[in-house]
């Protein structure tokens, strides 16, 4: 399975916003998800992203 590479983001939009720059390279595509201030990222796929196959980076 391949890892897809993760950048991180600082955006100031009603307060500090972390985002989590998601690119992958097979199939190739980008997608920006945001999480609100003080949300740990889940080694889970959420709900929504589930069927995309995204998984957040483990901060551990």
């Amino acid at each position: 399975m391949l890892n897809p590479v993760y950048e991180w983001r600082f955006y100031i939009s009603g307060g500090l916003k972390s985002i989590w720059r998601f690119t992958n390279m097979f199939p190739r595509f980008e997608n920006t998800i945001t999480l609100d201030e003080g949300n740990t990222p889940l080694l889970e796929p959420t709900r929504v992203f589930k069927n995309m196959n995204v998984y957040f980076k483990d901060e551990g």
